[in-house]
């Protein structure tokens, strides 16, 4: 009983973890100081209002901040993750064009990272209880 009532909290803590990075994530590109339409129209152009509005609407710009948040979590979980205002192409593409050179680096980092670990670590044990383990261990 104890075994299944640890597996729902954790899943539980990490449900929540979950809710609340998205949403935090949410907001951060949500409430940047860059506006999404200038970012599409560019800065000088000489669209009229009625345009813009047509644009605003068809990405979803004049709905609420809720309403804009549970339409993102809906797409990404149907793994639908819409076109790049950016790139002006469906960001799945744009994905699978950089993840190849995101692996490798994923990798040179992971290997980087637990080589200065280990090092670190053989360093601290060999100096053990003196200032240099105290401050690796820091």
């Amino acid at each position: 009983m104890t075994g299944s009532r640890t597996v729902l909290s954790i899943t539980l803590r990490m449900l929540s973890l979950l809710i609340a990075v998205s949403i935090l994530a949410f907001l951060l590109i949500a409430l940047a100081p860059i506006d999404p339409l200038t970012a599409y129209i560019g800065p000088e152009s000489t669209l009229s209002q009625e345009a813009k509005d047509v644009i605003a609407e068809h990405w979803g710009l004049n709905k609420s901040l809720p309403e804009r948040y549970f339409s993102w979590v809906t797409n990404m979980v149907r793994l639908d993750f819409g076109e790049s205002l950016t790139f002006k192409k469906p960001v799945i593409d744009i994905i699978g064009e950089r993840a190849g050179a995101s692996l490798i680096l994923m990798i040179f980092v992971w290997i980087f990272s637990g080589l200065i670990g280990f090092g670190l670590g053989v360093l601290a044990g060999v100096r053990r209880k003196r200032i240099l383990d105290r401050i690796i261990k820091l």
